[in-house]
């Protein structure tokens, strides 16, 4: 704001409650109509430029203006890249076509991997795997799983 007023009063003045352009005489009773006249009219410094293209602007709240009209951020965001839409249907297409979402999938998918083998190495090195069913016990289940079917034991 500070930088606003300052830019605006080394062109534009007010004398005897009419906004004076101080490079020509031009006189309104508007301040906004002066600013317009010098951007327009005169060759100003326009130090704030527009990321989005080739325009700059005399004063920083015409470059907000600029900016919110004619490069709005969008209402949708892709959550996996820097995409934004202002329309639902565009936005659900590009998700759906969205190559940053199959990269960060196949990481999810590397990193699982990759602590459940972790994991298992701790298992293999604190002893605590599995252990294996001794053949007595194995031939009492299968005894047992026939029975529940309805064969009769030997």
């Amino acid at each position: 704001m500070k930088e606003e007023i300052e830019a605006t009063n080394k062109v534009v003045g007010l004398i005897s409650n009419r906004y004076v352009c101080l490079l020509c005489g031009w006189k309104t009773k508007r301040k906004g109509f002066a600013i317009s006249h010098v951007v327009r009219s005169h060759d100003v410094e326009r130090p704030y430029s527009c990321r989005s293209c080739d325009r700059s602007f005399f004063l920083p709240s015409r470059l907000q203006q600029h900016v919110s009209a004619s490069h709005p951020l969008g209402r949708f965001r892709c959550p996996f890249c820097c995409f934004r839409s202002q329309f639902l249907g565009g936005f659900r297409r590009h998700c759906s076509r969205c190559n940053a979402r199959d990269e960060e999938e196949e990481e999810e998918e590397e990193e699982r991997k990759k602590r459940s083998r972790e994991e298992e190495e701790q298992d293999e090195r604190r002893g605590t795997r599995k252990r294996r069913k001794t053949l007595k016990v194995q031939e009492r289940e299968e005894e047992e799983d026939e029975e529940e079917e309805g064969f009769p034991s030997r």
